[in-house]
């Protein structure tokens, strides 16, 4: 089981490999790669599986003023279950958790003509979004090898 050093560790190490390979390879333009490295340590720093631990975790303290919108996802999510610590489906889970309601506060401000335009911006950065999610994926099986 790995502390929180090590989790942060283990990411820091392996995105500077993953990074070095995508470009290598010429694989994913590089912009992609740096969007998703990126990506993948705001998911270890704030997005981390342990956000669901009712004593909390290290991502949970660098919420600060705002660590109080995971209360309510720590009650419902059991520690280390699969809506938390799965591949993909505990991804999901906590971009959902996030995105949902920061969705509903755009519609809200931005009045009507704000969903069409989210849908617009989403349509046209579609390829951005999947190097955000892919990066905080790869954050959490990271985050999950590190507990094995």
């Amino acid at each position: 089981m790995s502390s929180g050093d090590e989790h942060t560790r283990l990411a820091i190490a392996s995105i500077g490999s993953i990074v070095a390979g995508a470009v290598a390879a010429l694989f994913v333009p590089l912009r992609f790669v740096l969007i998703g490295a990126v990506a993948c340590m705001v998911g270890e720093l704030l997005l981390s599986p342990d956000l669901d631990h009712p004593a909390g975790c290290r991502a949970f303290r660098r919420w600060w003023i705002l660590r109080a919108i995971w209360i309510p996802y720590q009650s419902l999510v059991r520690h280390r279950s699969p809506w938390s610590h799965w591949p993909i489906i505990g991804t999901a889970g906590r971009l959902a958790y996030l995105g949902v309601p920061l969705y509903g506060a755009a519609c809200l401000v931005g009045g009507p003509e704000a969903v069409p335009e989210l849908h617009r911006w989403a349509t046209t950065h579609w390829r951005e979004i999947v190097a955000v999610v892919a990066g905080v994926e790869l954050s959490a099986v990271l985050h999950l090898v590190g507990d094995l």
